[in-house]
């Protein structure tokens, strides 16, 4: 594997650092509650967007690297 340098703000490094730590600590998410609210939606819907951004950037950098 090679290493593809990806200049990252620092919000986007936390997220970063966040999404692996669950990943590599959690293999499933089990979710119990079926109704949430509308500012919880809110703050996952927001979270998925930087989420994609984050990997479209990685993406873009592994592509010119």
């Amino acid at each position: 594997m090679s290493e593809v340098p990806v200049k990252l703000s620092p919000s986007e490094r936390d997220l970063l650092v966040r999404l692996l730590g669950a990943e590599l600590k959690q293999k499933r998410v089990e979710v119990h509650r079926t109704e949430f609210s509308r500012e919880f939606r809110h703050h996952v819907e927001a979270e998925e967007t930087l989420i994609d951004e984050l990997l479209a950037k990685i993406s873009q950098a592994a592509e010119v690297g």
